[in-house]
This record gives structure tokens, sequence and C-alpha cells, in this order.
């Protein structure tokens, strides 16, 4: 019962609701009204009806209609949102004075509409009111009017004349966008600008903004491609990215009362001349594009110049103060120039950007004439991008260039058809990728160059030769934010992607962390200065030095170094049984390290022990392991052994050359002939021979006059007790570190006491030393030279010959290390015997 009575209520209240409505909406014609305010007799045109009439085009809205049911006389006050929207019959309209408001979407797409006469009296145009009104070509805003929505004639193509009033103050977004506006004036008055609110009008030709903007919003004129005339007024203070990108004016003039210039804001504008009245330089923000940078002339007050070229404006090329003269630029058999002074030039990228050289030498002379003047000019200097992508095929630069600029001859991935290119001896300054791509087998800079830009040679993919100057020094500044920038030296990635790069001469003596060789020939070797090894191996970095794998200077010295990259590490590593902080470097990423391990320059890696497994077996070209691990705590231990070199020499007959020095059976036959003695029918042979580390060595010769062991080094006295061959001529003098040593002489005579033992240079025997006959040992007989070590220690100067009279007859010198296991007939260990029969290693031997 009670849901009854209340959707009655509900009802009536309907009823009643709508007929008040009824009451307040009343048609005259065909257009409908809304009583806006009774008491003052005001109405809104609200809508039309379907009684239009077929030949009506031309829309006159009246001042005043009278209601027929109640004979009341109203004043049109305002035009309702969508009120004649897609009336399609409309051709023009006038609308009176009376009217103060037009609504949202009021005439939107009224595709048939040309003209609209607004009267004095309208103040408010809200958003979309004649949008897409596409055959709209003038519009008169009369004054008094104080704001346009957004959108308001968007999309109006036709639209080509447009006059605002000096009372509008403010212009919304996309107000005017994509119009067909040929002229335009924006009175004084108007304060406000919206975003893109002139956008994209492509035949607007002229612009002038009035003092009483202080803001130019962003993309507000933007797209604006014929517009060749702008005036910024005194008063403007900020203006917005974008704003003016994509128009074509060729002089931009910036008053001094702007503070700010966004990002992009002349973006694509192929301005000329870039004016700035502010004698404070402002902030940066890239405002202009490459283009303007490379070409346009920027102009600042006279004195103010060294200031604004030391900020990030100086991305200008061309500068200058107001009373100075305009740079000079002249084209030379097809070749464009710039002057820098009075009296030199650079060559520079043609007018339209592009050299159309097609199989054909580009030839630049070392002094040009400027056709225009007859004035001589010196060319020092190739600037960005000149040559970029050539389809040249010779490049011949003369001796004078001092500075060639980024990308100048770069061939990019593909690009360009340039085969050969010379450096100019004079060069100092070679900008980034300016040579990257080129088909170049041989790199030779001069001394004198300061910089390599990065990348300069990157993917130079023929390239297999680089020889660096000591002029190449790093240096850096503070760049305003925290951060060193490099600004002379070798730069990252000058070298990098250079696949077949195998040998770097690098002439400079304090070498910086340099980045410039990534992705070369894993087998590259650098060739530095002596006495610089470990310099560059302080400064090895992943793409810099160490992605070489040899390090050497120029008297053969070699470094070491072996990369091992490991993946969430958390144990501890050691090095030959050391911290190894004393071998390595680290570098910490994440749970990633880089070992960076230095020994000595003789050591190579013996065992890369993971929690006790050799992995050695995984590096990469002896230099680079990776290793990724569990996560759990693990121990790396990397043991290192030394290099020997073995140089053995001797005289023999001639026609007698069976000279070999075997290693584990393998025979190395390429002795050097020192000398040739007619008389005697002898030669003097050499032979220099890297043995590695625990490896034993026979020499062996046969029916020669002697054998001399010459030289047996590892650059220091260390113990190489693995290694047979022990006792020599040698700067280091090498012995084992205690105990005593053997030399086995292999004869074949029956009495070992033919054999002589003496210390050369000294004139006497090694009194004290033991013979220790053996038998079946190479030969028919031999003898082991027992040597305590307490006698050897000092001597010198430390050659042992031997002889016995008939010195043909000895087979081999082998030397020994350690004690051999000797015992006596009792089975007792035995540490020097005296004379008697003992078993040694095995064999029963007199010794006497």
């Amino acid at each position: 019962m009670i849901r009854n009575k209340l959707s009655i209520l509900t009802v009536f209240l309907f009823f009643c609701c709508t007929g008040v409505i009824a009451q307040d909406n009343f048609t005259v014609g065909y257009l409908t009204y809304s009583v806006t305010n009774e008491e003052a007799k005001e109405v809104a045109l609200e809508s039309y009806t379907g009684s239009v009439p077929d030949d009506l085009t031309d829309l006159v809205i009246p001042s005043t209609v009278t209601n027929s049911a109640n004979g009341n006389t109203y004043t049109v006050t305002s035009i309702r949102a969508y009120a004649l929207g897609y009336a399609s019959f409309i051709a023009s309209v006038e609308i009176p004075s009376t009217v103060k408001e037009i609504g949202s979407y009021a005439f939107e797409d009224c595709y048939n509409l040309k003209t609209v006469k607004l009267s004095k009296g309208l103040q408010y145009i809200y958003k979309m009111a004649f949008r897409e009104c596409s055959q709209l070509t003038s519009v008169n805003l009369p004054d008094g009017l104080l704001y346009v929505g957004e959108r308001i004639f968007y999309y109006d193509h036709a639209l080509e004349s447009l006059t605002l009033p000096a009372t509008l103050e403010n212009v919304s977004d996309y107000a005017f966008a994509e119009c067909g506006i040929k002229s335009l004036t924006l009175p004084e008055g108007l304060t406000t600008l919206s975003d893109y609110a002139f956008a994209w009008n492509s035949t607007l030709t002229s612009i002038t903004i009035p003092s009483t903007v202080t803001n130019i919003p962003r993309s507000c004129f933007m797209g604006c491609q014929s517009v060749t005339s702008l005036t910024i007024s005194e008063g403007v203070q900020t203006i917005q990215s974008s704003a003016f990108q994509g128009i074509n004016a060729d002089t931009i003039t910036i008053p001094s009362t702007v503070t700010l210039i966004d990002y992009s804001a002349f973006q694509s504008v192929p301005a000329k001349r870039v004016i700035m009245l502010m004698s404070n330089p402002i902030n940066y923000t890239g405002p202009f594009d490459y283009s303007a940078y490379q070409s346009a002339i920027f102009v600042v007050p006279d004195g103010t110049l060294s200031a604004w070229q030391a900020t990030s404006w100086s991305e200008f090329k061309y500068m200058k103060e107001a009373s100075q003269p305009d740079p000079v630029f002249f084209t030379v058999n097809e070749v464009r120039y710039a002057g820098i002074d009075a009296t030199t030039c650079k060559v520079i990228v043609n007018e339209d950007g592009y050299y159309e050289f097609t199989n054909t030498d580009i030839i630049i002379p070392a002094n040009v004439i400027d056709p225009n003047t007859g004035k001589s000019y010196k060319v020092v200097a190739v600037d960005d991008e000149a040559f970029m992508q050539s389809n040249a095929v010779n490049v011949v630069l003369p001796d004078c260039i001092e500075k060639i600029g980024d990308r100048a001859f770069s061939m990019g991935w593909g690009g360009g058809t340039i085969q050969s290119i010379n450096i100019p001896s004079s060069i100092k300054y070679i900008g980034q990728m300016a040579y990257m791509g080129l088909p170049l087998t041989e790199v030779n800079l001069p001394d004198g160059v300061e910089t390599v830009g990065r990348g300069a040679f990157a993917a130079c993919e023929q390239l297999t030769k680089v020889t660096l100057p000591n002029s190449l020094v790093d240096k850096f500044v503070d760049d305003g934010y925290g951060y060193m920038e490099q600004i002379t030296g070798l730069m990252p990635r000058a070298f990098s992607m250079c696949p077949n790069l195998i040998d770097v001469t690098s002439n400079i003596i304090n070498p910086g962390v340099s980045e410039a060789f990534g992705d070369i020939n894993p087998e590259a070797v650098l060739t530095v200065p002596d006495g610089t090894i470990d310099k560059y191996v302080d400064v090895a970095t992943f793409d810099g030095w160490a992605s070489f794998k040899v390090i050497r200077d120029h008297s053969g010295h070699t470094a070491n170094r072996f990369n091992i990259q490991v993946s969430n590490w958390y144990g501890s590593v050691t090095m030959n049984g050391e911290d190894a902080s004393t071998f390595a470097t680290f570098a910490k990423a994440g749970k990633e390290y880089t070992f960076v391990i230095k020994p000595d320059e003789s050591y190579i890696i013996g065992s890369i022990l993971l929690n006790g497994t050799d992995i050695k077996s995984q590096l990469v070209h002896d230099s680079l392991l990776t290793v990724t691990l569990d996560g759990s705590a693990q121990t790396l231990t990397i043991t290192f052994v030394k290099e020997l070199t073995l140089k053995a020499g001797c005289t023999m007959f001639f026609n007698y050359t069976a000279f070999d020095l075997t290693s584990y059976g393998d025979d190395v036959k390429a002795w050097i002939v020192k000398s040739y003695d007619a008389a005697t029918r002898s030669v003097n042979v050499e032979r220099v021979y890297k043995v590695p580390a625990s490896t034993g060595v026979i020499l062996e010769t046969s029916e020669s006059r002697s054998i001399l062991i010459n030289e047996i080094s590892d650059q220091e006295a260390d113990d190489v007790s693995n290694n047979m061959l022990q006792y020599s001529y040698s700067p280091e003098w090498i012995v084992p570190k205690s105990g005593t040593g053997y030399i086995y002489v292999d004869g074949v005579y029956t009495a070992v006491y033919g054999f002589n033992f003496a210390m050369v240079g000294s004139g006497t025997s090694l009194s004290g030393f033991h013979f220790i006959p053996v038998s079946g040992e190479s030969g028919v007989n031999g003898a082991y030279l027992f040597v305590p070590y307490s006698l050897i220690n000092g001597a010198a100067p430390n050659m042992i010959t031997i002889s016995n009279g008939a010195p043909d007859a000895i087979n081999s010198v082998k030397a020994k290390v350690g004690e051999d296991t000797i015992y006596d007939l009792f089975g007792r260990r035995v540490t020097q015997p005296s004379r008697g029969i003992y078993i040694i290693n095995g064999k029963k031997v007199m010794v006497k």
C-alpha cells in the first residue's frame, strides 16, 4: 500500500515538472527557445526544428522573439550548446548584438557554413562552437570578446582571415589549430595563449607576439610551415617546448626579457640568423636543431661573446657579436667553405646537406680563393658531416688540416663509397665517428694528434694495424654536474668493432684509462714503450688495454694478464697462496666480479682450481675465463709458474748440423748461424727457445768440438726446481734454493776420469766435485758430476765447460735438479756419498 502511494506521487511530480519545462520552451518558426530569466525576459536559442524551409540557407537569429502562448517578448542573449550543430542547411549566420555567449558545439560540423557575422556585445565563445565548419572562410571576432574556448575553430581548413579584438584576454587550447589562416594579428592586451592554439596553420606567413603575452606555450605555433616573419616583443619571458617548431623564418630575434627557451622550441626551423638581445646568457635546453647549430649565425650583444661561448650555446658553430662582420661562405669546385677568420677556412656541409660526388675523387687544396672577393684562405679543418656517406672514391687532404669534425667521412653501417683517405701530418683533432666504417687497413696517427674522438675509427672492418702517438694525453674537466668529462686523448670506442685489428703500437708514455678497443681481434697484440708495461696493465679496462691478449714492449718483454669474470661470487680468491689483491684488481657489478690479474710478466697460468677442480680448460684465448657459480661460498685458487728462456750455443764442423733442442721429443732445428770460419770449416750457431716451466730439456749434439750451455734465464733467481737445466752463464745464475744438484755427462769412454771440469775464467778446477759413474744412460758409459750447492753459489763467471781430450765423444750434457734417491748397501738413505757402491735411482753405482 505504501509502495503504491509513492509511485503515484512520483508520476504526479513528473508531470508537474514536465509541464513547467514545456511552459519555459517555445518555438517561433523553426527555432526553439528556452527562457533563462523570466523576470528579465531573456531566452536562449535552444535548437532548430524539422520545419526548416527547404530554401533556407542564410540564418538570421533575431534579437527578440515573442511567445505566442503568453504574448511575452524576450531578448535572445545566448545560444545553447549543440543548438545548431550539424545544421547542414546553413550557409551563413548572423548573430545579433544581444547575444553574449555561444555555447559549446553550437555550430559544430555545419559543413556548408561559409560566413559568420558576430556582433559587438558577444563576450564568450565556448569550446568547439564552430569546429569542423570546413567551408568557413572568414570570422571577425568583435570588440568586447573576452574569451574563446578550446578548439572553437579547430579543423576549419578554409578559414583564411581572422581578426582578434583588443579586448580578448585568453585563447584556449587548439582554438585555431589546423585552420587555413594566412594573416594574423594578436592584439596588445592579449595575455594568455594556450597549447597548440594556432598549430598547423600551414598557410600562415607572419606572427607578431604582443608585449602583454608573457608566456608562449607549448606547441602554440607548431607546424606553421609558411611563417617567414616572426616578431617576439619585449615583455615575453618564456618560450615553451616546440612553440615555433617547423616555422620557416630565417631570422629569429629573442628579446632581452626572455629568461627561458625550452627544449625544441625552434626545432626544424631553418634559421640562418639567431639574435639574442639579452647580455647575460640564459640557460641552454637545446631549443634549436642540428642544422641550425651547424649553419646559423648566432649574434649576441657586444662585449658578451666570451660569456656565451662558455655555455652550451657554443653548440652554434658561428657565434659573433652584433658589431662584428658575418662569417664568409663560398663554393670552389663544388666544395663549400666557411671562413674561420680573416685568413683561414674550413670545408663544410653543402647547403642541401649532401655532396653529389659519385665515382670521383675529392681533392682539397691547401689554399682556396673566394670567387666572390678574390681573397685567399688556408684550409685548416673539415667540418662535421662534411662528406658523411659520400659517394666519392678517394679523398686527398692537405697537410695543413688540423681538425676533422664529427662524422666528417663516416660511412656509418653501409653508406658511402670512399675507398681511401689520408690522415694529414698536421692533424690535432679527430672527431667522433669521423672515419667510421671506412675500408682502412692501417692507421698511423702522427705525433701532434691530441684527440681521437669516440668511435672515430669504429667498424673499420679491414683495419689491421694502428700506431698511436705520445701526444694523446687524457684530460678531463668538470661538466658542471659533478662528473668529469674527457676533453682530449683517446676517447672510448675509438677503435671498437674492428675485428681484424691485431697489431697496435702505442707510443703513449703515460697511458690513461682507455676504453677505445672493444670487439677487436682476440689475438691482438699491443706494443708499448720500454718500461711502461706496468703503466698499461695498471689502467687496463675490459674495453681498453685489457682487450689485448699480449702487451709487450719494444725490447720483447711481455705482460700476461688474465680476465676472470665470476657471477654470483661469495667466496674467496687466492693466487699462489697469497691474497688476491696482490695480483689483481676487482670490479664489482651486483654479484658479478671481474678479476684483472697482473702477475709478473714471465708468469703463465699453471692451474685454476675451483673448490679443488682444475677449470683451466675453460680459458678463452688463454686470457678470458667466465665462471658462473651457484651463489654459495666457493674458493678460486690460481697458480702461476714461470716461463724460461734457454740460450745455447756450440761450435761445430759446418757439415755436421745435428744440433737439436729436444723437449718431450719435439726437435727444434732452426738454429741461427752467427759466424763461419773457412779455415777450420766451422760455424757458430745459437738458438733462443722458450721453455715452458716444469718441462725437462736435453741439449744434444753429435761429433761437435765443444758444448757450452750459455744461458738459461727466467728474469729472476727463482726456484725452478721442476726444470732440468739449472746451471748457466746468465745475468742471474739459476741454482737450486738449497740442497745439491747434478750435471749428467754421457760419454763413450769406460773411464770417466777422462772428463775435466773447470769454471771458465777462474783458472781453477772444481775441487770437491765427485763423479758418480753410471752405465746404460744414453750411451756406453756416463757419469754424474756431484755439485755441492755451497761451491757453485756465487762462482763467476758461472759457466762450466766439459772436455775430455776427445770432445766429439761427448753425446750429451743433461742437468738434473735436487737430490737423487741414494742408498748404501745397508738400505740407509745417503745425501752425500763418499767412495763405494751405492744404489742411486734404483741402479747400482760405483763412486770412486
